[in-house]
């Protein structure tokens, strides 16, 4: 099948949905912190229990089909995390998931799904929360002027501002966000962090709208002088007599992924 498959063809191939608290989300920036935490999901998934009796590695490759010391790096990092407890020749997995939903998200997966599958669901629904919280902070625009019909106070205003900048929303207008930011947030290169987005956009987590901006002149010559001076922080297309000046993407929640995301994205810390 060529080009870029529907929606409906992952819905029809999505089989369950794990829950992972937001929190732990925002730990998955680091890359082996990432990978730990598709280790457990992956495993809670398959066997249907946090508990691992006479426990080797032999037994987890069976499970996982992982290499025996790719297992051992990922379970010392989830030693380190706290989230795995020796007892005797058993292991107990603990839980990664909050009680409260408000406080969870959802990694989906899908048919025949291996580790490597879990660890990219977690990137693309890192990519929902982002927008999620973008998309919050863009309400606080609201209340950046006025609060109760009355105006709210500078120092008030400057902390909605400050909490917008955060999320890429300078001076209340939303620039978008450049891959390199998005490849930073997610701990991946750049070319991932292009696969995750191309990804999460087809499988319907988000939508995104380019922003290319024509520039008609005569002599495009006389301009590549400036374009190199002034717009080094844009890409730039030259074509014939226009120029055309690539700003950054931005994004929103698609269908799937108000699906993966809390009501509310106000509890955060490090985005």
């Amino acid at each position: 099948m060529s080009g870029p498959r529907p929606l409906c063809f992952y819905i029809d191939l999505m089989i369950e949905s794990m829950n992972i608290r937001t929190t732990n989300l925002d730990m998955c920036s680091k890359k082996d912190v990432c990978k730990a935490f598709a280790l457990i999901l992956y495993i809670k998934s398959r066997i249907s229990s946090s508990r691992i009796d006479n426990f080797s590695y032999n037994k987890l490759h069976e499970i996982t089909g992982l290499h025996a010391i790719t297992l051992r790096k990922r379970m010392n990092t989830l030693t380190s995390l706290g989230l795995v407890k020796y007892e005797g020749n058993s292991v107990l997995f603990a839980s990664v998931s909050s009680k409260h939903k408000g406080r969870n998200c959802k990694v989906i997966i899908y048919e025949n799904y291996k580790v490597k599958d879990v660890e990219k669901s977690i990137y693309k629904t890192m990519l929902a929360v982002f927008q999620n919280r973008k998309d919050f902070h863009a309400h606080l625009q609201l209340l950046a002027k006025w609060d109760n019909d009355e105006p709210v106070s500078k120092k008030k205003y400057n902390s909605i501002r400050k909490k917008c900048c955060s999320v890429g929303i300078r001076n209340f207008v939303d620039f978008g966000i450049s891959y390199l930011s998005l490849s930073k947030k997610l701990g991946v290169s750049l070319r991932k962090a292009f696969v995750l987005v191309s990804q999460a956009v087809t499988e319907g987590y988000i939508s995104k709208e380019n922003h290319i901006c024509p520039f008609e002149v005569k002599n495009p010559k006389m301009y590549m002088k400036y374009a190199e001076e002034k717009l080094t922080k844009h890409m730039r297309l030259f074509f014939g007599e226009k120029i055309y000046l690539m700003k950054n993407n931005t994004y929103s929640l698609d269908v799937l992924g108000r699906s993966v995301v809390p009501a509310l994205a106000c509890d955060y810390k490090g985005w």
